[in-house]
């Protein structure tokens, strides 16, 4: 195959790095350089978020540790000492919005490093750090998306909570709905709606495991005396039974704190347990 048309292709199996999620992004970038150049075997490596650390991403015909600590070269580099077996004949840099997020260690088989393939690396390199740019900023666009779009779902949440209770004196039918809410605004799995009794506080209605006596007299009294929400993120019997992190919030009628709201157990969009923000 002629080297451009090569080269071509080469180009083309990378760019498929915008479309993929960024954990395969180191066996595509392995798997591109091997089929269309002498270099079949190499490591990538990214770096450690907020660490000098690099870690492994994908290895081909090499042994190569899990976490080293390197600075990345500033450009394609030949016979640069990693700790890798066999080391690599050549490395190229990651970049991205020119800041060094990881590196790329290549090998041939056979025969030294021609001045032709060094020039396409350069290129390679430079098309590399393009699409990883893009494909961070198409991450970044689509996280901002997905935050004002939640906001706006948020504002008619609480307009949609603001007709219900224009629209009912059933406060059992409220207070389904605002536990709904609830629970359905902050991700979490468990939420209460304790309503005040005297100086006490009756469980009214809850979503999940919950205790059935008072609300905890102690931080019953801290809600009525600060009148602010409260978060708790160690693990805690007072409310929800084993739960990791919860929120109170007191709700206040003339001029008196009526009630309060409670929600445990916030789910992340990672599928775990969170604190409430």
């Amino acid at each position: 195959m002629p080297s451009v048309a090569r080269f071509a292709d080469l180009l083309h199996d990378l760019r498929q790095l915008e479309r993929a999620a960024a954990p395969a992004h180191g066996r595509l970038i392995l798997d591109a350089f091997g089929r269309h150049t002498p270099f079949a075997a190499g490591a990538v490596y990214m770096r450690e978020a907020g660490t000098s650390q690099l870690r492994l991403a994908a290895a081909a015909r090499c042994n190569a540790p899990e976490l080293i600590e390197c600075d990345p070269p500033r450009e394609v580099t030949v016979s640069h000492r990693l700790p890798l077996d066999p080391l690599p004949h050549v490395v190229l840099p990651l970049h991205a919005h020119r800041e060094p997020v990881g590196l790329v260690a290549l090998n041939k088989d056979h025969g030294g490093i021609e001045e032709e393939e060094l020039a396409m690396l350069r290129a390679a390199e430079a098309f590399l750090g393009t699409v990883i740019s893009n494909h961070r900023l198409q991450l970044e666009a689509r996280e901002g998306d997905f935050q004002l779009k939640y906001r706006l779902w948020e504002l008619e949440s609480l307009y949609d909570i603001g007709l219900s209770i224009a629209a009912t004196l059933n406060i059992e039918e409220l207070a389904d709905e605002i536990l709904f809410r609830m629970i359905s605004l902050t991700n979490a799995r468990r939420a209460a709606l304790f309503l005040r009794e005297g100086n006490r506080f009756r469980l009214y209605r809850s979503f999940g495991e919950v205790r059935e006596d008072f609300l905890d007299q102690e931080l019953a009294e801290q809600l009525v005396r600060e009148g602010t929400p409260l978060s708790f993120e160690e693990n805690t019997d007072c409310i929800f039974p084993g739960c990791c992190a919860y929120v109170a919030l007191p709700i206040r009628g003339n001029n008196n704190v009526i009630g309060v709201l409670a929600a445990a157990d916030r789910e992340t969009r990672e599928g775990g347990i969170g604190a409430f923000e």
